[in-house]
């Protein structure tokens, strides 16, 4: 279950709770800050594992490509990228 609410016109905060059978609730919350039109930088907490996540996202003519990392007190660092193409020609035009 989740949910977001905009701060601001550039600031988004973002909340979610979840629960597995087997496992401990799990609560996830973050931050997302638009720099530019094409620019945003992310950052948030989750419990059940412990971990922090960072990340920024590109939207490049419709292309939207999402960097982030995630840092566990076990694992280490765990990098992902995303890639997203939008065929909405009014989105394009931006």
């Amino acid at each position: 279950l989740g949910t977001s609410y905009a701060l601001g016109e550039d600031l988004l905060l973002a909340f979610e709770v979840e629960k597995n059978v087997d496992e401990r609730l799990s609560v996830q919350s973050g931050l997302e800050y638009g720099i530019t039109d094409f620019l945003w930088l992310r950052g948030g907490v989750s419990t059940e594992p412990v971990a922090g996540h960072f990340g920024l996202g590109l939207d490049v003519r419709g292309l939207d490509i999402d960097l982030a990392a995630s840092v566990h007190q076990v694992l280490g660092v765990t990098p992902a990228v995303g890639l997203a193409y939008t065929f909405d020609k009014k989105k394009q035009s931006n």
